[in-house]
């Protein structure tokens, strides 16, 4: 399996660098736009064909790249409503999809989510790049866990209450509310916008930190088959990310030799709590998913934890035993 996802990559991996090589640094943005389309598209392609929808992988990659646009364009200059009209056209072919189409539901959310994190990442670690921020005060990070974990408890009562396919749905929903929150906190000062800028960090793209919480949602809701795995990897995103967030600006006064932006005592309660949930859900098996969950999330990596810990997540449920 492993080699069989390597021959499909490749291609993208050469496509994104031939992109570069042709647009040059004068031409960059358009460059990083391309390759960013190119990868979503080999990625999500790879992934529903080996997760065994071959059928849908041709129109999931393409989904990707519609999804990856968006993100990249979000909330840029003149084109502040484009990605409202590719998440509504991605609400509304999950619509469809419910009614029918020979098109798999989870191959749909795989490809969703894959093509919102390489736009996201293209977007703020690409071309527009990325300032340091600010720890942020301690009022605002709970405030933001506080909501995190709301919004987890929504999706989760959903997936169990109506099934996967209408937890997929609840996510792109609350996606698509959340770009219409986001484009309106950019007008003028009003009072939505004085509200929504409220949860944000110092320099970081507006709702960041929600939509790549929403992508990690759809890839694991989308890759990961058992019911119980699959609550495992929303409660590291909505619960045991949160959780780690608000004891390390609490009490977090130790830092990670590694990472001087995370705590022993953030990191501990990640794993505790992914734990007290884990361990119920799939037993011992929590364990060392945990301890490489918990190891990926305290990485000083330039890329959000929780698209990182849903990616691990997603690779090592596949790996180890799906």
């Amino acid at each position: 399996m492993m080699w069989d996802m390597v021959v499909l990559l490749l291609p993208a991996v050469i496509a994104a660098a031939a992109a570069g090589l042709v647009y040059g640094k004068k031409r960059r943005e358009k460059a990083i736009v391309l390759s960013s389309a190119l990868v979503s598209f080999a990625v999500a392609y790879a992934a529903v064909l080996l997760a065994g929808y071959a059928g849908a992988a041709l129109l999931s990659g393409a989904i990707a790249v519609f999804i990856s646009l968006s993100a990249f364009f979000y909330l840029d200059d003149n084109a502040l409503f484009y990605p409202l009209v590719i998440m509504g056209f991605a609400y509304l072919g999950l619509m469809v999809l419910l009614s029918g189409a020979d098109v798999s539901a989870t191959s749909f959310a795989a490809a969703c989510g894959i093509g919102l994190m390489a736009g996201l990442e293209a977007r703020i670690y690409g071309f527009r790049g990325r300032k340091p921020q600010k720890n942020g005060r301690r009022k605002l990070e709970i405030r933001r866990d506080v909501v995190q974990i709301a919004l987890g408890i929504i999706v989760i009562a959903v997936f169990l209450a109506a099934g996967r396919i209408y937890g997929i749905l609840a996510v792109a929903g609350l996606a698509l509310l959340g770009y219409l929150f986001n484009s309106a906190s950019m007008q003028a000062e009003n009072a939505v916008g004085r509200f929504a800028r409220s949860f944000e960090r110092e320099r970081a793209v507006s709702g960041e930190g929600a939509l790549f919480m929403a992508a990690g949602s759809m890839l694991i809701l989308g890759l990961v088959a058992p019911v119980n795995y699959a609550l495992f990897g929303l409660s590291a995103i909505f619960f045991a990310d949160s959780a780690a967030t608000i004891v390390g600006v609490v009490a977090g006064r130790r830092k990670l030799p590694h990472n001087r932006r995370k705590s022993f005592a953030g990191t501990l309660s990640y794993f505790v709590v992914l734990e007290a949930i884990g361990i119920p859900l799939i037993g011992l098996y929590a364990i060392p998913i945990g301890i490489a969950l918990a190891v990926v999330e305290s990485l000083p990596i330039a890329f959000d934890d929780n698209a990182s810990t849903s990616i691990a997540f997603v690779i090592l449920s596949r790996l180890l035993f799906l």
